[in-house]
């Protein structure tokens, strides 16, 4: 068994003495580059690019791959010893008269030495840090951005909230204020490294050669932490160095005091049909989702075995058994999510009690005896947690509290699932989700949808059951390397 010895210094680690040969060849990301060995015109090809070191020798930040090397080590049988200086500053537990909107995000920066904090569009990055600011009163906290323009609004936000707060140009040489707004060429000018938080307003600026420089100071002793828009979506190459920076810790707030709750993804798989199917699109739907006798068949079976703990698991069930069997002490509260109401008409007529989410828009659009059959199911609804959702009323039932979500019905992606199903109270955080889908094998195109479905739920941090977001998203970017010589 080889030991990697590693040096961590600040946000920077670097191996000392010689080292196995995995450990360069496994760190590394693909820059798009001019092909200067091509027969004619102008080719475009990736090289591959350390994250673990620069080409020119520089320090960089990149110690939030320590918990890569950690894994790659025990795959390789082998063990990583580390040499740390200085040690990261710790954080105090915030007094319980501070007041915080985000108590997720307070708690975050206090246990994880770095990590991304992600954030919906409404919420804006000032009101992270006030919070920050509130629970943290004696720690020095600087904020890093690429606008000046941006680092003054956030600065006089703060001010507005009592909070010392000033921009480089209102710096004094006798009074250092409790969070100082920078852009990273005027970090030198502070006492950067003695900081106790650096936050960045974009996560991905980390990739630009002015911040690298700034991170990388010399015997720092910050947490370092980046805040990333929910809806924006890195190229590669930015998310691969954000990687490198941040590593696979995040938490994402979905509101004042709600928190992305842990969220798993089981397909199960659906034999054909006995026929072929027709080949026009509503045909295909019609057998491959609303009238499939054996997928409807198990949709009901699995919501019935769901709810009822004295109902054994089918073999076929396979991590929803997990599921259900790791939350045997409390009875799991179940949706049915549906595209069309007359496939929540079918499925409704199997499960006496469930009352049917519908619109009325949805209603008025069918015909005349669906539409009393539809009339009839909504009056006789139960005061169950337990329901049938038509997806168009699916965003209305907001915050809903439901453990396990069956997508009944098909397409390339899982939005149908509303994102305030996704979200808990704080203090419910370790509520998980199980979202059960299905591997249609009714024709190839129903395959690939299932499997687009499946790749979709991965992009947005859902992982098999048991896998936990940190876990998954380590694999996904040590699954996403590039091959070949590093520059």
């Amino acid at each position: 068994m080889a030991v990697l010895r590693m040096q961590r210094n600040g946000q920077s680690i670097a191996p000392v003495g010689d080292v196995p040969g995995w450990v360069f060849c496994a760190l590394q990301s693909g820059r798009l580059a001019l092909d200067a060995e091509a027969s004619s015109g102008t080719a475009v090809a990736k090289r591959p690019v350390s994250l673990l070191e620069d080409a020119r020798g520089r320090r960089i930040p990149n110690a939030g791959l320590s918990s890569a090397l950690e894994f790659l080590a025990r795959r390789s049988g082998d063990s990583v010893e580390w040499q740390v200086f200085p040690r990261i500053s710790e954080l105090p537990v915030p007094a319980a008269s501070a007041r915080v909107r985000h108590p997720a995000v307070v708690e975050f920066v206090r246990t994880h030495e770095c990590g991304q904090i992600v954030r919906p569009t409404n919420i804006r990055p000032e009101e992270l840090i006030r919070d920050l600011s509130a629970a943290y009163p004696d720690q020095r906290l600087v904020v890093l951005g690429r606008h000046t323009r941006q680092l003054q609004r956030v600065a006089s936000s703060l001010r507005e909230a009592g909070i010392s707060a000033e921009t480089s140009h209102r710096f004094r040489e006798d009074r250092a204020p409790q969070v100082a707004c920078v852009l990273p060429m005027k970090a030198a000018e502070l006492d950067f490294a003695t900081s106790d938080l650096v936050i960045l307003l974009d996560t991905f600026a980390c990739s630009h050669e002015h911040m690298q420089l700034a991170l990388s100071q010399v015997d720092a002793r910050f947490r370092l932490f980046g805040l990333t828009k929910s809806d924006r979506r890195p190229a590669p190459m930015e998310s691969d160095v954000a990687f490198s920076v941040f590593g696979p810790d995040l938490v994402e707030i979905c509101g004042p005091n709600r928190i992305r709750r842990e969220t798993f993804l089981a397909q199960i798989e659906t034999p054909p049909p006995a026929n072929d199917l027709p080949q026009s699109d509503a045909a295909f739907a019609r057998r491959c989702y609303w009238t499939h006798p054996r997928r409807n068949r198990q949709i009901l079976q699995l919501a019935k075995t769901l709810v009822d703990p004295q109902t054994a698991s089918a073999e076929w069930m396979g991590d929803v058994a997990r599921f259900r069997d790791g939350h045997s002490r409390r009875r799991l509260r179940v949706a049915i999510l549906v595209d069309r109401p007359h496939h929540a008409v079918q499925l409704s007529e199997k499960l006496p009690g469930w009352p049917v989410d519908i619109s009325d828009n949805a209603i008025r659009r069918e015909c005349g005896s669906s539409r009393n059959r539809i009339k009839r199911l909504r009056k006789s609804e139960q005061p169950f947690s337990d329901r049938i959702v038509v997806r168009d009323m699916a965003h209305k039932i907001s915050h809903a509290r439901f453990d396990v979500v069956i997508w009944a019905g098909g397409g390339p992606s899982l939005d149908a699932i509303p994102t305030s199903w996704l979200s808990v109270p704080f203090d419910e955080q370790h509520s998980p989700l199980l979202i059960v889908d299905f591997e249609d094998h009714h024709n190839r195109d129903a395959l690939r949808l299932s499997r687009r479905r499946f790749s979709a739920g991965l992009e947005r941090d859902f992982y098999s059951v048991d896998i936990v977001r940190r876990q998954g998203r380590l694999a996904k970017f040590l699954a996403t390397r590039v091959s070949g010589e590093v520059e």
